[in-house]
């Protein structure tokens, strides 16, 4: 009998888990393609609010080498949002690409992508062509992004 009853806890368990993960899978290329939209040269307040809206309002956010502070703040959203307002429409010629995309049960999904772009800084008028490979893993808590941690190949 207890051999049933855990069979049969474990197909649901495993039915459950199934159904999440295409929902993360659909998540994960909305959030890239939300993302992609503010790297555009004709990027928008209206686009970086729709990238910021897949995000926890307590949001943290690493991007090694450049920042690794771990903590979540109470206006983690506004931050990210303040953060990066002053990089519309800096970048020409963005080209991003999705490499790679990985569930990790409810809790995380990892995006290995490449992308391009030239930066302009029309202050100094100096124009900076960069190109990496990144690895994003984005930690998932009631449907939310609750912690992005970005590292670059």
């Amino acid at each position: 009998m207890k051999y049933l009853i855990a069979a049969v806890f474990l197909f649901f368990v495993s039915v459950s888990a199934l159904g999440t993960e295409p929902q993360l899978e659909k998540f994960a290329q909305a959030y890239f393609t939300a993302f992609v939209a503010t790297q555009q040269d004709d990027a928008t307040k209206a686009d970086l609010e729709s990238y910021l809206d897949f995000m926890a309002e307590d949001v943290g956010h690493t991007h090694i080498p450049f920042f690794s502070d771990e903590k979540r703040y109470k206006d983690g959203k506004d931050k990210l949002r303040q953060s990066m307002l002053p990089y519309l429409n800096k970048n020409t010629g963005f080209k991003a690409e999705l490499i790679e995309t990985r569930v990790f049960n409810e809790t995380a999904i990892a995006l290995r992508y490449s992308h391009s772009a030239v930066y302009v800084d029309a202050e100094k008028g100096k124009k900076s062509p960069w190109s990496y490979v990144m690895l994003e893993i984005l930690e998932i808590e009631n449907g939310k992004v609750g912690m992005i941690r970005k590292y670059h190949e």
